[in-house]
């Protein structure tokens, strides 16, 4: 039993006024967005389905039936097949993997260009900032298609030589050099509105008094920016990640549908697509069922990454 000599006022108070962190907040707020939440299930669902599934008896995607093509969905191809004799479940689940790493490979090599070109831009301010930003408005004119286009046909046979890709290409997808090569393009111009942001965020940030202590105790201005301004910005660039990455994957899906992306016979959701459109008539299941799988992998995550956005929204922080 509580002792009432020790429930004073003072204890009572105490309790009462127990802080919360800024993240516990915004995940209080985000729990109760239950589309968001909704959203976040679906999402962790698709990419354990995507990379849990092929190791519970899902067969190799390049495994054929020549007595079974083009099958619609039953009980020994669950998704069907299609014209090669390919189980278009297994197909899918690994093209998921494709699509979902190049998603966050690239999107992370936007992050890692546009937050350390917005941040410095916004910091040193200046003549230096003006010229930035000026090349990084003479690249939002360029189409993004064609730069990556340029890339990829421009750097592809380099790829092809270096040893080292071709060692690891035998270990694991990822290391195709074509599809290693997508991943740094996308990433390449897609950083653009990521340094935007931060630098405009940035320029608020660096007005206010702990930089003024930073500068007073003598800190450098690269541990200034990375150590004390980015750290300020992560609420942005959480949100804005979750809105880059389907953003990626629907380029690479446009690249894979154009034949610019995953080679044969490997495949990703877009390639599916692709393959999908050109029997759709004949075959729908094989459009179906990977556009219903790229479908909701995309609104998951857009919807989630409304969810953060209202959540982390520092004026909604008292709600």
């Amino acid at each position: 039993m509580p002792n009432p000599a020790m429930d004073t006022p003072t204890t009572r108070l105490e309790e009462i006024e127990q802080g919360t962190s800024l993240g516990k907040d915004a995940w209080l707020r985000l729990k109760k967005n239950k589309l968001a939440m909704a959203s976040l299930f679906i999402f962790v669902f698709i990419v354990l389905l995507c990379f849990i599934g092929p190791f519970f008896g899902v067969q190799h995607p390049t495994t054929t039936h020549l007595d079974a093509k083009s099958q619609p969905p039953s009980k020994d191809f669950l998704l069907g097949s299609e014209h090669l004799g390919r189980d278009i479940l297994s197909r899918i689940l690994y093209g998921g993997q494709v699509s979902l790493i190049v998603g966050f490979i690239a999107t992370f090599v936007s992050l890692i260009i546009g937050v350390s070109y917005g941040a410095v831009a916004g910091y040193i301010g200046g003549r230096t900032d003006v010229i930035m930003m000026r090349i990084v408005d003479v690249l939002y004119a360029l189409p993004f298609m064609l730069i990556v286009i340029i890339l990829t046909a421009s750097f592809s046979e380099a790829l092809q030589d270096i040893e080292f890709l071709h060692a690891m290409k035998e270990k694991s997808i990822v290391f195709e050099p074509d599809l290693l090569l997508l991943f740094f393009a996308i990433g390449f111009v897609e950083w653009l509105t990521m340094a935007r942001i931060v630098r405009s965020q940035i320029i608020t940030l660096k007005k206010q008094e702990f930089v003024d202590a930073a500068v007073s105790l003598g800190l450098s201005h690269k541990r200034i920016i990375f150590r004390h301004l980015i750290p300020n910005v992560f609420g942005s660039i959480i949100v804005y990640t979750t809105l880059t990455v389907p953003s990626v994957m629907r380029l690479e899906a446009v690249l894979s549908f154009l034949g610019l992306g995953v080679k044969p016979p490997n495949s990703s959701w877009g390639s599916l697509i692709k393959e999908g459109a050109d029997r759709m008539y004949s075959d729908p299941w094989l459009l179906v069922f990977p556009a219903l799988f790229f479908s909701l992998t995309i609104f998951s995550l857009n919807f989630l990454g409304d969810g953060l956005r209202d959540a982390l929204d520092p004026k909604t922080s008292k709600d």
